[in-house]
């Protein structure tokens, strides 16, 4: 059994994986509801925060998330079919997610610094030239 965590290919793909994960609420969600608009609005900037989980060739479950500002990310929804609950995938997702936003912060600092990938690795986690050993 593969399962595969791996970015939203498409429009489509993310109404299908919203209603994969929406089925799991105590109050269903559809695509029809107004958080997929806003998921589909920031779908081109930040479709790496949006994953699926793949088993087999069927979506059984995701985490959809999108950048806030610069510095984090605000995960809308998680959700996994309840034939793979319980096998670390969700963790898999958050894991993921983090890792995803980290980076986007990372590359962001980078381009409003102008900095070099190296000057960037030198500075604090708040974007800040580290303090003078002495």
């Amino acid at each position: 059994m593969c399962r595969i965590v791996r970015p939203v290919a498409s429009l489509d793909e993310l109404a299908e994986v919203f209603d994969v994960i929406g089925a799991q609420l105590p109050r269903r969600l559809t695509h029809e509801d107004r958080r997929f608009a806003d998921l589909v609005a920031r779908f081109p900037e930040d479709r790496s925060l949006m994953l699926v989980i793949e088993d087999s060739g069927r979506l059984v479950g995701g985490a959809l998330a999108f950048r806030r500002d610069p510095r984090g990310a605000t995960l809308r929804v998680i959700g996994l079919d309840p034939g793979v609950r319980g096998t670390g995938l969700g963790r898999r997702l958050v894991e993921r997610i983090e890792s995803e936003a980290a980076r986007h912060a990372a590359t962001r600092r980078c381009h409003r610094r102008n900095a070099t990938p190296a000057q960037t690795a030198s500075t604090t986690p708040n974007g800040q030239a580290p303090a003078s050993q002495p």
